[in-house]
């Protein structure tokens, strides 16, 4: 049952990801607890510039950050409704 709940989770996200044009779910890496803070950053800087090529590539102009919790608070509610 949790399998199932985390699959469909999981290719809901990809397809509506993918229909808005946001950034793919293998673009966010997950720091682990010995990487040091300057690593940390650089992983931020390479999702956000992994971000900007996926936007070029789709022709879409960045989006500012509340836009983006919009979108986000938007996209939770019909999850959870």
């Amino acid at each position: 049952m949790v399998n199932r709940l985390v699959t469909e989770t999981v290719v809901f996200d990809y397809k509506h990801r993918e229909d808005v044009g946001m950034t793919p779910l293998y673009a966010f890496t997950v720091p682990s607890e010995e990487m040091t803070q300057e690593e940390i950053e650089e992983l931020k800087k390479a999702e956000i510039v992994k971000k900007l090529e996926t936007l070029k590539k789709a022709k879409k102009k960045p989006r500012s950050e509340e836009e983006e919790a919009k979108e986000f608070d938007e996209l939770k509610s019909k999850i959870i409704s």
